[in-house]
């Protein structure tokens, strides 16, 4: 079976979260929103949590990224353009 995982970028107000969103409820995706990872908010997957903290503080995404392959099809919905970030 395929995983994927979508980056979906861009300004505010576009309908980032509102496509997220629109996957996550139809199609069983899992949404995370860079916003709201920061907060109190739960994570969906503990995995997804301590991996995407560990790519943080080492600026190494990989482990992030074969965490989202294991937990299913993701969607990151991520507010500025995406060649922001080192990937």
């Amino acid at each position: 079976m395929t995983r994927r995982l979508l980056l979906v970028a861009g300004i505010p107000g576009t309908g980032k979260t509102t496509f997220c969103q629109c996957l996550h409820r139809n199609e069983g995706w899992i949404h995370l929103d860079i916003d709201w990872l920061g907060t109190s908010k739960p994570w969906p997957n503990e995995q997804l949590r301590q991996s995407w903290h560990e790519a943080i503080s080492t600026n190494n995404p990989t482990n992030f990224v074969d965490a989202c392959k294991r937990a299913g099809n993701v969607a990151i919905d991520w507010m500025f353009p995406v060649h922001c970030i080192s990937i």
